[in-house]
């Protein structure tokens, strides 16, 4: 009896349930196969990619993600994870130019995606974005109000720029709605 070859979708599968169970090892493996049985399934190199970038190993990283974005070159995800990629390779002017192609295509559609849009904030924090981080952290806590993080993060920014009152104010409301985030205080 010949042995069932497992779909692309169960490799994958398989290579973020042992990434988020810290197996590496075997991580490594399910990649390896996924790519080497599917290569055309774009889903595997945007996980190689995450397994590349969680082994600290940036140039990987951004090499299978350009593979997955070769595959599937319009996917909002995979680009602002490339964006992520690129800081790490430490190529800052590619990423601040990735990252406003990707705002200037797309910036309708991350309002729709509150995971995307505080990436899309982190990443223009990130870059030395602060106006456009700014506008995104605002838009977030009108968003979801009541999600601590959000406040914290603009705070943050606040206080970097030097605007002290307003960074405490956001800051208040950052430990009112999160008085266990320890970071905060």
């Amino acid at each position: 009896m010949r042995p069932v070859r497992e779909t692309s979708a169960q490799l994958q599968q398989s290579v973020w349930l042992s990434m988020r169970r810290k197996d590496i090892k075997q991580a490594i493996k399910s990649c390896n196969l996924l790519n080497k049985t599917y290569p055309e399934f774009a889903p595997g190199w945007f996980a190689a990619s995450h397994l590349a970038q969680l082994l600290k190993q940036p140039e990987l990283a951004l090499k299978t993600i350009d593979r997955a974005l070769t595959l599937e070159p319009v996917n909002r995800e995979w680009r602002l994870h490339r964006v992520a990629c690129l800081v790490m390779c430490g190529e800052i002017q590619s990423a601040r130019e990735s990252l406003t192609g990707l705002m200037a295509d797309h910036n309708d559609a991350f309002e729709n995606d509150a995971t995307q849009l505080s990436q899309l904030a982190f990443l223009c924090n990130r870059l030395d974005m602060h106006a456009q981080a700014e506008n995104l952290y605002l838009q977030l806590t009108v968003r979801e109000p009541g999600n601590g993080g959000h406040w914290f993060n603009l705070a943050t920014l606040q206080r970097f720029q030097g605007r002290l009152q307003e960074a405490e104010s956001s800051l208040e409301k950052a430990i009112s709605l999160n008085p266990a985030d320890f970071d905060a205080y």
